[in-house]
């Protein structure tokens, strides 16, 4: 996954008491203007084949989709550009068609993210959970979406995350609609912790330390609802609070 940097000095550090201060209205105004800077970088990286994005589900790309699968369950806790590297080692040894040896992968993950004796039980689990029906269900649901509009597409993009919710070991809320976006399949909420302290900055939420499924539909519904007040669509608005964060585009 390439991330796109953004040109220096794009993000301007303020102190907290001055963001404190702030109107809601001003915080749109800002948002809305900074996104006007950024969209072209955005709109590229949510539909760029190279930063590790997918635009939909296939045989042709299943592996590519595997591995983005494997992405969101190293990812969690880690460093994202260690993942990467990680993933492309995975790529490098062929890891989707002929495996790694246990002891090999705990080796490989240990030096590049936490837990990781229980992400390579996710991985292999993942693995062998991918060859079968698994991936036949991904790929309708995948077709459903697509053809799908309205209601309808946000019925088949509930059910597939809930789905991948019971399918894969690891996968929660949050990751859930990481993967389903990162194949094609958007309009979820990830509510990692760059949006959460974004939208606490500007008085939608508090505190927001236990986040309960209960509480992570609330919270998502009141992201939509900004990211509509901005003008964007939600995925563009996460790619905002995240370049805000780190000055880069493209997760």
């Amino acid at each position: 996954m390439i991330l796109l940097a953004l040109a220096k000095g794009m993000i301007l550090m303020r102190n907290r008491g001055t963001k404190m201060s702030k109107t809601l209205q001003n915080w749109i105004d800002e948002d809305k203007e900074t996104f006007q800077g950024r969209q072209g970088s955005i709109r590229e990286a949510l539909v760029d084949l190279k930063t590790g994005m997918l635009n939909s589900v296939s045989d042709k790309n299943k592996e590519e989709v595997f591995y983005m699968l494997c992405f969101c369950l190293l990812v969690s806790q880690s460093k994202q550009l260690y993942v990467e590297e990680l993933i492309d080692q995975l790529k490098e040894l062929n890891f989707y068609k002929d495996g790694i040896p246990d002891d090999k992968l705990r080796k490989m993950l240990s030096r590049k993210v936490r837990f990781h004796n229980r992400k390579t039980d996710r991985l292999l689990a993942a693995r062998e959970k991918f060859k079968g029906v698994f991936w036949e269900t991904l790929k309708k649901k995948s077709a459903e979406y697509h053809a799908a509009s309205g209601k309808g597409r946000t019925r088949v993009l509930l059910y597939v995350r809930n789905w991948l919710m019971k399918e894969i070991n690891g996968i929660g809320l949050k990751l859930s609609s990481h993967f389903a976006r990162n194949i094609g399949m958007r309009g979820l909420a990830i509510l990692d912790v760059h949006v959460l302290r974004a939208m606490e900055e500007r008085g939608q939420i508090s505190d927001c330390s236990a986040l309960t499924r209960d509480r992570y539909y609330g919270i998502e519904q009141k992201v939509k609802k900004y990211a509509k007040l901005v003008g964007i669509s939600l995925d563009e608005l996460d790619q905002l609070f995240w370049s805000n964060a780190t000055g880069y585009v493209g997760k």
